[in-house]
């Protein structure tokens, strides 16, 4: 597995543009401000006004179990607060990937 890390504070256009330039499988979103219901699904949206709807997307961070609902309803498809083994991690995205 490849990962590219983006660094901080990148905005839904940012993370678009790296989905562009990069052709990953996943993305993997760290969302430590309390906004993943605004900037998930904007991301979302982005990546499906580009034509990309082959990319499994889940999100990291301290997300409510009434959110996680809302997300999902936007295709995010896992969820993974602070402590989560990278193990853990690692297997969603190879029982996820589609291929």
């Amino acid at each position: 597995m490849e990962v590219i890390y983006t660094g901080i504070h990148q905005t839904p256009d940012d993370v678009v543009n790296t989905v562009i330039q990069e052709d990953p499988d996943a993305v993997m979103l760290s969302m430590l401000s309390g906004a993943h219901n605004a900037l998930c699904p904007l991301i979302m949206e982005k990546l499906k006004e580009n034509g990309i709807d082959d990319v499994l997307v889940a999100v990291g961070g301290i997300i409510p179990d009434e959110d996680k609902v809302f997300l999902e309803n936007h295709g995010l498809k896992g969820f993974y607060g602070p402590g989560t083994n990278l193990k853990t991690i690692v297997e969603f995205v190879k029982n996820n990937l589609k291929r």
